[in-house]
């Protein structure tokens, strides 16, 4: 509901104070303030009193549908390491141009961490999963976000790269390891009466680098005499 006053009879001290008080005087020297009201409950409105004369008004109440604009979005900025300093939303205005209607939805949480699990060799590509995690602890819905893959095959450092979409902007760049598969071995010329425990486990040296693969589980035998 929007209330009019006509101000042309107010000095420019008195234009000043109730613009001081928040209210706006356009053009047409017209007083505008507004105010959104609930269906089925009762106000009331009164006059105002400065101490020297009444100021009455006229008022006509009708009822107002918002005429509702999407404004401008907040989107999300993800840094580099995946994470990103706020979260984001969409504001929402009427167009009505009185009743000054705002209202923000956030629909974009902050995230606070991205990680790429590791993998094993199969001597196929490999996509391991992305996890993309909220400030509520949440995973961040595939639909804000695309994955691709490269080097993924062979034993070493995979990469995969995550572009950010619908509400959140960035790429963020992660690596992963891909490590050899476990294995099994025969050890030969035990000395007899002695009891082993064995585990082991293989690795690959890729430009400089080891890659181990798990440890297998660890196996006890006594050595006859």
């Amino acid at each position: 509901m929007c209330f009019f006053l006509d101000t042309t009879k107010l000095s420019d001290e008195m234009k000043a104070e109730y613009k001081s008080y928040g209210f706006n005087i356009d053009n047409a020297n017209c007083l505008i303030t507004s105010a959104l009201y609930e269906k089925g409950k009762t106000y009331y409105v009164t006059g105002y009193n400065d101490g020297t004369e009444n100021y009455t008004a006229n008022l006509t109440v009708k009822t107002h549908t918002h005429t509702i604009k999407k404004d401008n979005e907040d989107n999300v900025k993800v840094n580099k390491d995946g994470t990103s300093g706020e979260a984001g939303g969409k504001y929402e205005t009427c167009t009505c141009g009185y009743c000054n209607y705002i209202e923000y939805t956030e629909n974009y949480k902050q995230i606070v961490g991205t990680t790429v699990k590791n993998a094993v060799y199969t001597g196929k590509k490999l996509e391991p999963a992305v996890r993309i995690e909220t400030a509520d602890g949440k995973k961040l819905n595939k639909k804000y976000y695309t994955v691709s893959y490269e080097s993924n095959k062979k034993v070493g450092k995979g990469k995969v790269i995550i572009k950010f979409q619908n509400g959140y902007t960035g790429t963020v760049k992660k690596t992963f390891k891909i490590n050899p598969k476990a294995t099994t071995a025969t050890f030969k010329k035990l000395k007899g009466g002695k009891k082993y425990y064995v585990r082991v486990r293989t690795y690959k040296e890729v430009s400089g680098k080891k890659y181990y693969s798990a440890w297998t589980k660890a196996k006890t035998t006594t050595v006859k005499k």
